[in-house]
C-alpha cells in the first residue's frame, strides 16, 4: 500500500511531463516483473520489497489515455465499462483462492495474466492531446491521420490544423502564471499546478475526498467478509458480481443524466445502507449480507463514475497528475480501510459500516460543489475551464 500511496503522485506528474505511454509502458513491465519475481523468492525482506515495488505499477494512465482519444459520445461507454474487467478479477480472484490455497501458486496463477498484456501496448499511439499540448504537433499529426485511416474519416487540411494546435498552445501560455513553476519543469513535481486557481483547487480538493471515499469503502467492504459472512470466499465472488449490475446501470444513467447527479446519488445511497448494516448486524447474517452486497454495488457504481468524471473535469495538461494525484489520497483510503474492518470490526461490530456510511453521505454532498460535464469538450488548458462550452465548438476534431 504504501507504493500505490506514492506511485500515483510520482507517476502522474511523469506522465504529464514525458508522456502518458512512456509511463504506461514502465508500469506494466514493473506488474509483470516484480509480481511473478515474488512467487520464486523465499527471503521475506526481498518479498516485503518487490511488493513495495510492485505498488508502483500505477494503472490510472492507461484510463486517461484511453478517455483523451475517445469522442465524447463514446466517454461513458468506454469510461464506465471498464469496470466490468476488475469485477471479473474479483471473481476470479475469489475462486482461485478457493482452489490454491498456496499463496505462492495463488499469486503465480493471477500474475502470469499480466503478460498479455504486452502485445497490445505496441497498437497504442501517445495521447494526441498530450502531444499538442507539449507542442509534438508532427508526431500529433502522425497519430490522427493513423487514426483517420482507421476510422475512415477526413481530417482536416494541414494549415487547419496547424492553426488550431497553435491556438491551444497559445491559450495554455496565456493561462500559466508568471510566477508558478511550469509542469515540465522539475520543481512543477513540488509546486503542482492543481492549487493555482479557484477552479482547479475545488476540482482538485473534492476529487480527492471522492477517491478517499470510494476507496475507504470498497475495500471495507471487501475485507469485511468476517463480519457479515461465513464463507469468505463465497462472500469475495459474489460481491464480485454484485458489482456488475453497478456498473452496468451506471452507463445509461450517466450518457441521460450527467455525471454528477448520478454519482451524488450513488454516494448517497451507500451512505443510507451502510448505517443500516449498523443496525441489521443485530438481525440476521442474511440481512446483513444483502445489504453489504447492495453496499458494494452503489460504491462500486460510484467508483467508476469517479473514474471517469475526474478525467473529464481535470484539464489535459495537468489531468494525468490531477486523476493520480487524488488516486493516491484515495490509496490512504485503502490503507486505512483494514483497520475499520479486519481490527476495529470483531471488536465494536458497528463502527466500521457507521464511518463508511457517514464518510459517503459527508463526500455525496461535497460533490454537489462541481460543475457538470456531460455533452462538453475535455478541457485542454486551465483557462477552458472558464469557458468550456466554446472549446466544445471549437475543438471538433478532438
Amino acid at each position: 500500500m504504501m507504493g500505490t500511496t506514492v506511485s500515483p503522485v510520482l507517476c502522474g506528474y511523469l506522465a504529464d511531463r514525458f508522456g502518458r505511454m512512456k509511463v504506461l509502458m514502465a508500469s506494466q513491465i514493473t506488474l509483470s516483473v516484480s509480481s511473478i519475481a515474488i512467487c520464486f523468492l523465499y527471503n521475506l525482506p526481498l518479498i516485503f520489497m518487490l511488493r513495495l515495488i510492485l505498488g508502483f505499477s500505477e494503472i490510472l494512465t492507461g484510463f486517461v489515455l484511453t478517455l483523451e482519444v475517445c469522442e465524447p459520445k463514446h466517454r461513458v461507454a468506454v469510461g464506465i465499462l471498464s469496470g466490468l474487467g476488475w469485477s471479473l478479477g474479483t471473481m476470479i480472484w475469489g475462486g482461485l483462492a478457493y482452489l490454491l490455497r498456496a499463496w505462492r501458486s495463488l499469486q503465480l496463477a493471477s500474475s502470469l495474466p499480466t503478460l498479455i498484456a504486452f502485445p497490445l501496448l505496441f497498437l497504442m499511439d501517445e495521447s494526441p492531446r498530450w502531444l499538442i499540448v507539449n507542442g509534438q504537433s508532427a508526431r500529433a499529426k502522425q497519430v490522427l491521420r493513423k487514426a483517420s485511416r482507421w476510422n475512415k474519416v477526413t481530417l482536416p487540411p494541414d494549415d487547419q490544423l496547424d492553426t488550431l494546435f497553435l491556438l491551444i498552445r497559445k491559450e495554455e501560455d496565456s493561462h500559466r502564471p508568471r510566477t508558478s513553476t511550469d509542469v515540465s519543469s522539475y520543481k512543477g513535481f513540488w509546486r503542482p499546478r492543481l492549487l493555482w486557481n479557484k477552479d482547479i483547487t475545488v476540482i482538485t480538493l473534492v476529487i480527492a475526498l471522492c477517491y478517499f471515499c470510494v476507496a475507504l469503502v470498497y475495500d471495507g467492504l471487501n475485507l469485511a467478509g468476517d463480519l457479515y459472512s461465513d464463507n469468505l470466499y463465497l462472500y469475495l465472488v459474489l460481491g464480485g458480481l454484485a458489482e456488475v449490475p453497478g456498473i452496468v446501470l451506471a452507463a445509461p444513467l450517466v450518457h441521460r443524466l450527467g455525471r454528477k447527479a448520478p454519482v451524488v446519488a450513488c454516494l448517497l445511497g451507500c451512505g443510507v445502507v451502510n448505517i443500516a448494516i449498523s443496525f441489521l448486524q443485530a438481525e440476521t447474517r442474511a440481512a446483513t449480507f444483502t445489504a453489504a452486497m447492495l453496499g458494494k454495488l452503489l460504491v462500486t457504481a460510484a467508483f467508476q463514475i469517479i473514474y471517469l468524471y475526474s478525467s473529464e473535469l481535470f484539464p489535459t495538461e495537468v489531468r494525468t497528475s490531477g486523476v493520480d494525484g487524488a488516486s493516491a489520497v484515495g490509496q490512504v483510503g485503502a490503507v486505512l480501510a483494514p483497520y475499520f474492518s479486519s481490527y476495529l470490526g470483531p471488536l465494536v461490530p458497528w463502527l466500521p459500516s457507521s464511518v463508511y456510511g457517514v464518510i459517503s453521505f459527508v463526500t455525496g454532498l461535497t460533490t454537489m460543489f462541481l460543475r457538470e460535464t456531460k455533452g462538453r469538450a475535455l478541457p485542454e488548458t486551465l483557462g477552458d475551464l472558464r469557458d468550456p462550452k466554446r472549446k466544445l465548438r471549437r475543438r471538433s476534431v478532438m
